[in-house]
Formats: C-alpha cells, structure tokens, sequence
C-alpha cells in the first residue's frame, strides 16, 4: 500500500475515533471539573464576592412567586433595575426543590458543561484528531471558563452554552436554529444585545447572502435600547440605569493599558491566532468595550466571570479562521460541501494526488499528459488542504499551550489547597437561621439568603436586623461592639464558634 493512502487511512481511523469520544468526554470532565471546584468552594465558605449571596436571595424569591426585592444589595433593592437576566427564570424549578446556593453553582456546572459538547463536536469535524483534542482542551480548561466558576454564579451561565450551540448550529447550515439561540441572549443581560447585533455584521461579513443578519442586527440594538433606557430605569429605585457611572471612556480608556493589553493578548492566543481570519471575532468586540472604557479595575484583566462569554467565540472563531470562507464572504472551493470536508480530510486529499503522479510516471506518454493535466488542480488543492491540516494542529496547540501557560491566573489550585480557605461556619449559620432578619459578611450570604431574611453588614441603612453574624477577625472589633457602634444599643453575644460571632439585642439574649 502507498506510504499516502496508509497514512490517510490512519488519519481517518483516528478522526472517527475523535468525532465518536471527543465530545462527550469534554462535557464529562467539563461538569467534574467544575462541579468539584464549586462543591469544594462551599464545602469550605469560600466566597470571593456578595453575587452568589445575590442571585440566592432572587431565585428565592422567584422560588415564593415575590418580586424580586433583593436586600443583600441594599434594602428594598429591586433587582430588575439592575440587570436584564429575566432568563434565571428557568432556574425556579431546580431552586424550589433544592434552594442553596449550591443548587446555583452546580446548575452553572451544567450549562458550562454543555456547552462543551457542540464545541468538542465542531472541532472534531472540522480539525485534525490531534487539533480537535487540544481545541477541547484549551475550551475546557480555560481561564475564563475557570475564573467564571471561583468567581461563582452569574447570569452568563446561560450565555456560554446558547452562544456554543449557536454558532455551531450556524456554522453547519442550521441556520435557524443559530439564529434563535443567538437572538435569546438578549434575555441573559441588557450587553448581550450588542453581541447580538454584533453576530448579524458577523454573519453578513461571512456570507453575505442571508436572510437573517438584518433581523439579527436591529433585534440585539433593539433590546439594548429599551433595556438600557426603559425596563431597568423604571423598576431602579433611583429611576436610572446604575452602570452609567461606570463608563467614562475618555478617563478609562488609557488606565491599566498594561492589564488591557494582556487580557487581548490572551484572548488571541485563545483563538490561536488565526481565528483573527474569521468575522466572527467581531462578536468579541462589545464586551471588551464596555469592559476597557469602564473605570472598575476588575474589568480589564483575566479574574472574575467577564470573559466567560468570550471563550466559546474565541474557539469557534479559531475553526472558522481555518476552515471557513474568512472576511470575503466568498467561499473556496470545497467549502460550501456541507462542512463534512475540512483540513481533517488533506491526508486523503494529499494521498489522491500521488497517486495520480505515480500513475502518471508508469503511464504510456498521452495518458501521462492527460494525468498531469489532472493532477495540476489536484495539487493545488491539496497544498491548500495540507496547510490547513497544518494549522488545524498548531493553532489549537498555540491556544492549548496558553491555557497552561495562564492556569496561574485562575483559581484552579481550590482542587488541592481548599483547605488553605477553608473556616467552618456551620455552627454560626446553623444558629443564625433562627433569628428572622439577620446582618452576616459576604461569605455567609448565600448560605443564609434561603433560610431567613439577610442583609450584607456593609448596606443595613437604617434596618436593625434581630442578629448580627461576623469575624472580628475582619471587622476589627466584637461582633457586639461592631453593633452598639452601628445599630445602638446593648448588644450580647449568644455564639462564639469557627471565627464567628453571633450577636443579638441583649434584652433578646437574656430573653
């Protein structure tokens, strides 16, 4: 057998292989990765801010059918005037039945999970096995996935999987069903509709003759509009949208350059550099703007959740860059066959045209002629395929190398450190549940929000809550000084336990 067909018969057997595994062991250890990061983060109080505390408090009052008077944030804070995720609806059911803030983490698991599917099964379509298998790693592993999971539960949970089955939906023709997924993240947050708007001049870019950029375009600046301007101005307790103050694009812009600079760095390197080929990055563009203009530092760099929705773009842009028609909007040839040919195939391709010129070398001379005539085009396309087979390897490489080389800037080492974290808490929330209103820190919001009514320490206004549960530790002072000092009067403490305190009124303790 020809040292070429062997070699393409091998390439196939291994991308079949790929196309059968990949994708399901991606989601696999997708969901084990981050359903262990988030048990451990609450196995331990690991908190790193007051959102899941948050989100915990909406969905439970989503969970009783109540508008969504969100205390933790500020007293009598209604939280659709802050942002537009009327999408966390469909987490009522699951928080009815399991109301934790557990039951967040864990939900975000999944959908971060599921969103490695189609990305897994896009790549092993389109790339070379070897490519298609770093691809996935570099997906599932990457710091915007990872830091979206210590920094715990967001709305743009439900962002990252409509946003892979989308553009994968999209890429192989199913263009309706792209286009609907597309169009919903309009109700993940009031931003997303400028994603939206950007994948219409994306799609437009790419292949010009379709009958949905245009609708794509002023659906996503629709929503934008009347989010921004009407829907959460009128349920804001101010009458305004709160992030305004935020944006100061002149100030902004040229502060932490450096920092700005690394988070673009890396966010090329995810899309191993060609995906800079593809339209599709453009889609990139209105999350980075309203994150480099604003003038909150955790904006601009690689920590928190705010790149999360970037990830599944940056990837898909890195295949497109390979295997799709680029900015020109036409076609190469081949490439319209209903996306089953890609750089995968070069090894068959490749093969074909040596036989071919080894045909013509033992063929009488007019058939050598009429071979060589066919071989030439073949040859051609087969340069083409190889070097495409080439990148499909290297680019995926390239993004996977950055996932290691970044994995410092994620929190990832809570898999071996947690106890490094960790307090026990237990004791302190168990008894703080047993009071009505309670006053706690940031790491205990979301283990008290479904339990009993709960504000953050730092936003009571002019509420006196029935217990206040602190660390001294943190505050400086007693649990009961803290008080006297802030709500008035005598204060006892009734529970010393973990590094907490628990403090109530005195002439309640003594009751």
């Amino acid at each position: 057998m020809p040292e070429g067909k062997a070699r393409a018969g091998t390439e196939a057997a291994a991308g079949g292989m790929t196309k059968r595994i990949l994708p399901g062991a991606s989601a696999a250890v997708s969901l084990v990765l981050y359903g262990a990061l988030s048990i451990i983060m609450w196995r331990i109080y690991y908190s790193p801010s007051w959102d899941l505390g948050i989100f915990t408090q909406l969905l439970n009052d989503y969970a009783h059918l109540q508008a969504p008077i969100v205390d933790i944030k500020g007293p009598g804070y209604n939280l659709w005037g802050d942002h537009f995720h009327p999408i966390l609806w469909l987490l009522m059911p699951v928080f009815k039945i399991w109301p934790s803030g557990l039951t967040l983490m864990l939900s975000q698991a999944v959908l971060f999970a599921a969103s490695a599917w189609p990305v897994a099964s896009y790549a092993a379509q389109k790339l070379p096995a070897a490519g298609a298998w770093a691809l996935s790693l570099s997906y599932v592993g990457s710091y915007g996935l990872l830091n979206s999971v210590t920094s715990q539960f967001h709305e743009i949970a439900f962002a990252v999987p409509l946003l892979a089955f989308g553009l994968v939906w999209w890429l192989r023709g199913r263009h309706l069903a792209g286009a609907i997924a597309i169009a919903l993240l309009v109700f993940v947050k009031e931003d997303m509709g400028l994603t939206v708007a950007a994948f219409g001049i994306a799609v437009w870019l790419r292949q010009r003759a379709t009958k949905y950029q245009l609708g794509l375009f002023v659906w996503g600046v629709l929503w934008f509009a009347v989010t921004v301007l009407l829907i959460l101005p009128a349920f804001n307790n101010s009458g305004q949208y709160d992030y305004t103050d935020n944006v100061s694009a002149l100030d902004a812009l040229g502060a932490g350059a450096q920092t700005k600079l690394a988070t673009l760095g890396a966010l090329v390197l995810a899309a191993g550099a060609v995906g800079l080929r593809s339209p599709l990055m453009l889609m990139v563009l209105p999350t980075l703007a309203w994150r480099f203009v604003g003038n909150v530092e955790g904006y601009w760099g690689l920590s928190f959740h705010y790149t999360a929705g970037l990830v599944p773009i940056a990837a898909l842009a890195l295949i497109d860059g390979i295997a799709g028609p680029g900015w020109t909007g036409w076609k190469r040839a081949g490439a319209a066959k209903s996306g089953a040919a890609g750089p995968a195939s070069a090894g068959t391709e490749a093969a074909a045209a040596v036989e071919r010129e080894d045909a013509a070398a033992s063929a009488p001379e007019p058939v050598a002629r009429a071979y060589a005539a066919q071989s030439s085009a073949a040859r051609t396309e087969a340069a083409q395929t190889v070097r495409e087979r080439t990148l499909g390897t290297w680019a995926p490489a390239a993004a996977a190398a950055g996932v290691i080389a970044l994995a410092g800037s994620t929190n990832i080492n809570l898999l071996w450190e947690s106890e490094r974290y960790a307090i026990d808490a237990g004791p302190a929330v168990q008894a703080a549940e047993q009071y009505g209103t309670v006053a706690t820190d940031i790491r205990l919001l979301a283990y008290l929000a479904p339990k009993t009514h709960t504000y953050w320490y730092g936003r009571l206004d002019q509420v006196k809550p029935d217990a206040v549960l602190l660390r001294p530790s943190e505050t400086g002072q007693t649990t009961e000084e803290w008080a006297e000092e802030r709500l008035g009067g005598d204060w006892t403490t009734v529970l010393s336990d973990g590094g907490y305190e628990l403090a109530v009124p005195a002439a309640q303790g003594q009751g």
